[in-house]
């Protein structure tokens, strides 16, 4: 690995335990992950204020990169779909990063890339993957159940202050203040969803009726009525051009 070089002076984003970077590796430009075998001291979060508005469009584009990691041949699955997997620039764009548990998906079997009996994140984990994840031939649904799980969070924006101020990708956690079934270990998220037990409508949160149906449809227990990637994109897409053009009437509206 001589021949791979890091670039800059602070990483584009991060997670629990690496730092991206960009680099150089025989002349071509890389995403490099780099572990980190220590802990921040004294870490502080910034909180800011994102509109409703805003929110959408920032599930809008990672539902769009889900349908594009859907939409490959071979099928991308990413297998870890969360808020601390997303990273968002200062103009709140989002893209999906930290594909440690991605699997590929080749004529109806899944390859994975990591081992282990139970892969990801349990509170954002489909219920079938809880039966018997190696039996389930098509994973796309369970990225769409964690894609739910994800929308839930979705509230504000917290950036860890040691990333580079620059419009350039910084790791946020999107989130309405907790995950699904914060409250629960594994153990008991398990049992509750299996039992077909998903969390609440947020009393506090901007969620509107038809972004909370989206996430209930998403949370189905038959993995073969949850939406796809690609119609979730395009849902979104059109309450996007209707807030945008009711914003318009709104600034028509003479004083």
């Amino acid at each position: 690995m001589k021949t791979v070089t890091r670039e800059g002076e602070y990483p584009l984003g991060g997670g629990g335990f690496a730092d991206i970077w960009k680099g150089q590796c025989d002349n071509q430009v890389v995403c490099l992950k780099v572990l980190r075998f220590y802990v921040e001291a004294n870490q502080k979060k910034k909180e800011s204020a994102v509109s409703a508005f805003c929110q959408e469009a920032m599930i809008f584009e990672i539902a769009s990169g889900l349908a594009y990691l859907h939409s490959l041949r071979p099928v991308v699955i990413h297998g870890d779909i969360k808020g601390i997997n997303i990273l968002v620039d200062e103009y709140h764009n989002c893209r999906l990063a930290d594909f440690g548990l991605a699997a590929v998906l080749e004529t109806q079997v899944v390859k994975n890339v990591t081992s282990g009996a139970v892969r990801g994140s349990v509170h954002w984990m489909a219920p079938e993957l809880f039966m018997s994840s190696s039996s389930v031939s098509d994973k796309r649904p369970a990225d769409i159940y964690a894609y739910g799980c994800t929308v839930f969070e979705v509230g504000h924006i917290l950036r860890t202050p040691y990333l580079n101020p620059s419009p350039s990708l910084t790791q946020t956690q999107i989130m309405t203040g907790h995950p699904p079934f914060s409250n629960f270990n594994d153990y008991q998220v398990i049992l509750e969803v299996l039992k077909g037990t998903r969390p609440p409508k947020p009393t506090f949160s901007w969620f509107l009726g038809n972004v909370w149906d989206l996430v209930e449809s998403c949370w189905h227990s038959d993995s073969g009525k949850r939406p796809c990637a690609v119609e979730i994109e395009q849902g979104l897409e059109r309450l996007l051009s209707l807030r945008d053009e009711e914003s318009k009437c709104v600034g028509d509206v003479p004083s």
